[in-house]
């Protein structure tokens, strides 16, 4: 329901904005949005807002947008088949150089973050795919490097809401790597930035997270 007042809300700004580059970056927004469920639809809407954003020159732009098309390339169950992790990593690694020529940090969050969930997305291929646990692990030891620049990058540009996903994503591989304390302590530290800021659909997701931990580590409540 939050996210689908999120999407309603920005489709509203955007058809009442002016074809400039802050319309670009409220459809990057709005594309994030739909790259979860609805990917049709935001593969169509991909198209257009690269369209304009290259009428315009906004390269900032441009790399948010190939950024968000690796996104939308990581697609479910489908991913061999499409050969989309692939694809995928050639439009984050186009995204990658381009946020470092222009040296914005939030796109530089972005970009290191995006390189992170792309190995554990891997990483659960291999395990669930073909009972792989040793190219799981590998997997998702590569990402940590990644996630802990998007953090730091994230602060840097002071996005909060980036440098918690950074922190949830890194949550999400140390309890698959069996290191329970690091994980909370990674969790968190993302609740404490999903709390500040009142995204409470993020905040559940951190919850049910620390919750499986204590089962884990089986520290009831008497």
């Amino acid at each position: 329901l939050e996210a689908q007042v999120i999407t309603d809300s920005l489709k509203s700004i955007i058809d009442n904005s002016p074809n400039d580059t802050t319309k670009v970056l409220l459809l990057e927004e709005l594309i994030l949005e739909l790259s979860y469920g609805s990917k049709e639809e935001a593969r169509i809407l991909h198209r257009e807002s690269l369209l304009l954003a290259k009428e315009l020159k906004f390269e900032k732009g441009i790399a948010g947008l190939d950024h968000l098309k690796g996104i939308i390339f990581l697609d479910g169950q489908v991913h061999a088949l499409r050969n989309s992790f692939d694809i995928a990593q050639d439009y984050y690694l186009r995204a990658f150089e381009v946020a470092k020529s222009i040296g914005d940090n939030r796109l530089l969050g972005s970009a290191y973050n995006s390189m992170g969930a792309f190995y554990i997305d891997q990483a659960w291929h291999y395990g669930d795919n073909y009972n792989d646990s040793t190219k799981a692990d590998s997997l998702f030891r590569l990402s940590v490097p990644y996630l802990i620049k998007s953090s730091e990058y994230f602060d840097l540009a002071g996005y909060s809401k980036g440098a918690a996903l950074a922190f949830a994503n890194m949550a999400i591989i140390q309890i698959e790597l069996g290191d329970l304390e690091t994980s909370k302590a990674s969790m968190l530290q993302s609740e404490k930035y999903f709390d500040s800021l009142g995204l409470k659909i993020y905040l559940v997701s951190a919850f049910n997270h620390l919750a499986e931990i204590y089962i884990q580590q089986k520290k009831y409540d008497s």
